[in-house]
């Protein structure tokens, strides 16, 4: 759906910025 590719791209953009921007934001 809509929601998990923007979930997707999110997460992508998250891990290529750094993994401790990741774990802030699944927190």
């Amino acid at each position: 759906t809509i929601v998990n590719y923007l979930t997707e791209v999110i997460t992508i953009t998250q891990i290529w910025r750094g993994e401790k921007d990741v774990k802030v934001a699944k927190c």
